[in-house]
């Protein structure tokens, strides 16, 4: 119901926002059970056609400011950002679809990647760009430890590279020079980003499916039968590896909890504390496999 009524309103919105000099647009679309909806002149979408570079990028970034056309854009953000208060990696992941929906990954890769940017950088986050040849790698302040991402550190600040993986977390940094860019963006920004994973979407049930788990301990194999969301692979395709503190604290979802709790209690109640936990240490080892 509150989703219809996001439509609604934003379909709404962008209809008495027409006048003789724009025509707004709404966008609206899905993100984990909530609509999220915006206006967007199409009419002034910006393009990015060249190779990156400092002068082409900061042109770019200011003409998106003085425009205000991501204006509804930001607000639907920050709306979200209000009600929801989600984590940072999944902010990100509203980031990504936003510019998407904006400025497709498959069109045009670097205007996508451009477009995350921009949306972070009015976020609040710390961010910097680096280039080499045709390449531009995003990076965003974080005092996390990553371990499988390249990482630069400016100003005593650590900033780790979020899109490392369009770019088949692949290159050869001791052959590819990338130099960092000088851009005149916000200069309030202190929010730093965080890769912990204190709650997740609040699912739909009808968006389960049962997945079968085995594994084996002292030659016995157990099977157990428990409920997972398919979304959340996708949410977590490209997280990098952190420190175990963070990995092991990562929450379950309900439905998965209530329906793998119980077995594993049925399971552990027979046996004395230090098998139980050598039963648990195997179980979160291998079962996942």
């Amino acid at each position: 119901m509150k989703s219809l009524l996001t439509i609604w309103f934003t379909l709404l919105s962008c209809m008495f926002m027409v006048n003789a000099q724009e025509r707004k647009d709404s966008v609206v679309f899905d993100f984990y059970g909530n609509a999220v909806g915006f206006c967007f002149d199409k009419t002034q979408f910006v393009d990015y056609v060249s190779k990156p570079s400092e002068k082409d990028i900061q042109t770019f970034y200011n003409y998106l400011e003085r425009s205000k056309i991501l204006k509804g854009t930001i607000a639907a953000l920050n709306q979200y950002r209000k009600k929801y208060v989600p984590d940072d990696w999944l902010y990100y992941q509203l980031v990504r679809k936003t510019a998407q929906t904006i400025s497709p990954k498959q069109d045009n890769y670097l205007r996508y990647t451009l477009y995350k940017w921009y949306l972070m950088v009015q976020s609040g986050y710390r961010t910097l760009l680096s280039v080499h040849d045709e390449r531009l790698l995003f990076y965003i302040q974080s005092t996390d430890n990553i371990y499988n991402i390249p990482y630069r550190v400016k100003d005593g600040l650590q900033y780790v590279c979020l899109n490392y993986h369009d770019y088949g977390s692949n290159i050869d940094f001791s052959k590819n020079q990338f130099s960092e860019l000088q851009l005149q963006v916000l200069e309030n920004n202190t929010q730093s980003f965080s890769y912990k994973i204190e709650k997740l979407p609040d699912f739909s049930k009808a968006d389960y499916i049962n997945k079968n788990l085995q594994f084996k301990l002292n030659d016995f194999e157990y099977n157990f039968k428990i409920k997972v969301n398919p979304d959340l692979k996708t949410i977590f395709k490209n997280y990098p590896v952190v420190d175990y503190s963070l990995q092991f604290n990562t929450p379950v979802s309900e439905a998965t909890r209530a329906s793998l709790i119980p077995l594993l209690e049925k399971q552990v109640k027979k046996l004395n504390i230090k098998n139980g936990v050598d039963y648990l240490m195997q179980f979160a080892r291998y079962a996942f496999v």
